[in-house]
């Protein structure tokens, strides 16, 4: 784990936090928080995003952070459950707050973990319809690369695909050729 900023964090005046409204809902960012840089660019980036999950999906969101893509996707994507992973537990308090803030509609099982994603991985993407990755700095770890090339390629056996389907060049799809 890398410490920029340090681990003790004092409030001297204004706002105990600072919110931010993307992918349609409002986002808690405490001071450890990692945050969007382009906070446009991350809105587009979110909206376009929603249009590729289903209804109603079950949804793993690994090295999920605050939550803010799972949660920005239970919201306008009905999720039928959101699992967030995320390796630093510091993130469970923007996570619970922006929870706290998601319209009463919002009826997905959310659940927020503090777990290491790439340490058995299969158990975070089992019965998961979407699989969303917004890896570290660092990439990702070999563990996790292959058990989603495994379950992709199983998926792509088991599945059928419509014969005059275009495949997009999405880089936040990982497919397995």
């Amino acid at each position: 784990m890398q410490i920029i900023f340090g681990n003790r964090w004092r409030h001297l005046l204004g706002e105990r936090d600072f919110w931010e409204h993307i992918g349609g809902i409002d986002i808690s960012s405490a001071p450890s928080s990692f945050g969007q840089a382009n906070t446009r660019a991350f809105d587009t980036l979110l909206r376009k995003l929603q249009k590729y999950v289903p209804q109603g999906a079950s949804v793993v969101d690994l090295y999920a952070g605050a939550g803010v893509i799972g949660l920005s996707l239970a919201f306008s994507r009905k999720c039928r459950s959101v699992k967030c992973v995320e390796v630093n537990k510091e993130s469970r308090q923007s996570f619970e707050k922006t929870v706290e803030r998601l319209p009463t509609n919002v009826e997905s099982n959310i659940s927020w973990h503090h777990a290491d994603a790439s340490i058995e991985p299969t158990s975070w993407l089992l019965g998961s319809d979407v699989v969303v990755v917004d890896p570290p700095r660092k990439g990702l770890d070999l563990s996790l690369v292959k058990e989603l090339r495994h379950v992709s390629a199983m998926e792509l056996r088991t599945s059928k695909r419509p014969e005059k389907v275009k495949d997009e060049k999405r880089p936040w799809i990982l497919r397995a050729r």
